[in-house]
């Protein structure tokens, strides 16, 4: 009777409490038995195991029953074994067979190689390293290899110093994209000992190529000109051949000083985000280098145009600025072969002081809210094309933008969140149009549909008939600089399926005034006044 009192006591307890400690007071609410002690071990249940695939001992096999095996016989010997619930499974052949699967994948992952493409762009200092280095690496034997031009587009071949295959290629000069490609190499040799790597360089080098007017649009680097449209088309190939892009090399700026470009920083700040949205890869490593800095002399001018490179890196998360210092020159404005040959090895050296600058001194992530990118009022109209991109001191002016911001408000879905809202309209007073789009309007081109952003249209009290091409469609907002529809007033910003031949069409931003009007969706209704908001979320 008392032991029958007892086994009930104890059961009560252990299902009141939950918990059982051996050795302590205060079980660990987590645990169902908590064993303590400071000079003791648990010791599991020893049996002698006859066959893995027989019970016995037990009287049946039971998934999840662990004991030590003291017995040699049949195919068991002495060590720990686990129950399946059909067969006895060795503790320590397990391990040795995923030790074995281990060294299997290992070894696979040898024979898969390594993929990996480095992009290079900006003008003629990218590749017009003149002369003979004295300190030329040697790059034999290693993969190393260019995407071609011309007769060989897209096609990869062999890696040369002399006459990479630059948008503007010079046959007899040096380019530092591939002193750097070599230098790379050594480091993924480094990082994945015994893996074969295959690397590749994607020269984008235009000569005398900018944003300014002057060079507009032979060799402008403005979305809708070719030189955008090669990298970009060069970035999808890159992915779908199973690159992955580690770096973005940058080395311009002297035509767009000499011009005196406006807002240079922010069209620089943009391009960049345009560039890692097409590459899928937000941190994406962008490396930019100084100008000749005899050249930048004491110019204020080319000084302002060198500060703003070298403040990139204090603005812009994963850049960095390479230095220019001591490097010797083929003429006034470009770097000889032997620059090239250490502007190459500094490029390298700054990847990853780039990939860890990822909090800039003077960048601070947007926080949730409402921003006003654009507040265009009346008649009022920009006189340049890039006057829109930063003008005016407060929100309530005419003429108000904050479009170069543009690069920071990407969300976390991927996409950017846009409000266009009708502040003087008529009967449209009041009404908005707000979507999000995959990719930041300046880097979206003019009339290539392939590229367009996919876009969601979230709210229409507007009424914009967005489902006719012919009317007043939209997929998306497209940074545009030179459309002259109905004439001579081009937009700053437009749909991207809106038509030339007719007044219908959504256009904000015009740089001359339409009627007397801003031309939202041409009606009866008159659109004075538009606001368009950025939301980050």
């Amino acid at each position: 009777m008392k032991f029958f009192t007892l086994t009930i006591s104890l059961f009560l307890t252990i299902s009141t409490f939950s918990q059982v400690g051996i050795g302590t007071n205060s079980p660990n609410a987590a645990a169902l038995l908590d064993l303590t002690s400071t000079d003791k071990g648990l010791l599991v249940p020893r049996v002698s195991l006859q066959q893995t695939s027989l019970a016995a001992p037990l009287a049946n096999h039971v998934a999840g029953m662990i004991v030590y095996n003291t017995n040699t016989a049949g195919n068991v010997s002495p060590g720990f074994y686990i129950n399946d619930g059909s067969s006895w499974m060795s503790v320590s052949a397990a391990i040795k067979r995923l030790d074995s699967l281990s060294a299997q994948v290992e070894s696979l992952k040898n024979d898969i190689p390594i993929k990996r493409a480095v992009f290079l762009a900006g003008q003629s200092n990218t590749h017009y390293g003149s002369g003979s280095p004295q300190n030329l690496p040697d790059m034999t034997g290693k993969n190393l290899s260019q995407l071609g031009r011309g007769a060989l587009e897209l096609q990869v071949i062999p890696l040369t110093y002399y006459g990479a295959y630059h948008y503007t290629r010079q046959t007899d000069k040096i380019s530092f994209g591939s002193v750097f490609l070599n230098y790379y190499y050594d480091s993924l040799q480094a990082q994945y000992p015994g893996r074969k790597i295959e690397l590749l360089l994607v020269p984008c080098g235009a000569g005398n190529s900018a944003w300014s007017a002057s060079q507009y649009p032979s060799n402008s680097w403005r979305t809708d000109a070719e030189y955008f449209r090669d990298v970009t088309e060069r970035i999808k190939w890159v992915k779908n051949n199973g690159y992955q892009i580690d770096a973005f090399l940058w080395h311009q700026g002297e035509t767009d000083a000499l011009d005196n470009t406006l807002n240079y920083k922010d069209l620089l700040k943009n391009f960049i985000r345009s560039i890692r949205d097409y590459s899928g890869n937000d941190s994406l490593p962008f490396i930019l280098g100084q100008m000749v800095q005899s050249w930048v002399g004491g110019d204020a001018t080319r000084n302002s145009f060198q500060n703003i490179i070298n403040d990139i890196p204090n603005e812009v998360p994963f850049t960095y600025t390479v230095s220019s210092a001591g490097l010797t020159t083929a003429d006034v404005i470009h770097f000889d072969a032997n620059a090239h040959v250490e502007l190459g090895r500094r490029y390298c050296n700054a990847l990853p002081v780039a990939k860890n600058n990822r909090f800039p001194v003077n960048y601070q992530a947007p926080a949730s809210g409402n921003y006003l990118l654009l507040n265009q009022n009346g008649s009022a109209t920009f006189t340049d094309i890039f006057q829109a991109i930063r003008n005016g001191n407060l929100e309530s002016d005419n003429l108000y933008s904050r479009l170069g911001d543009m690069w920071k408000y990407k969300n976390a879905n991927g996409y950017y969140h846009f409000k266009l809202e009708i502040v003087d309209g008529g009967v449209l007073t009041g009404k908005y149009f707000e979507w999000e789009q995959k990719i930041d309007p300046f880097g979206l081109r003019e009339n290539n549909f392939e590229d367009k952003a996919s876009c969601i249209i979230l709210a229409n009290t507007i009424g914009l008939n967005v489902q006719d091409p012919a009317g007043q469609g939209f997929n998306s907002l497209v940074y545009d600089t030179n459309n002259s529809s109905n004439g001579s007033f081009p937009t700053l910003f437009h749909a991207d399926n809106r038509t030339t031949s007719g007044y219908y069409y959504f256009a904000i931003g015009l740089k001359a005034p339409f009627g007397g009007r801003i031309p939202i969706v041409e009606t009866n209704d008159v659109v004075n006044q538009v606001k368009l908001y950025s939301i980050k979320e």
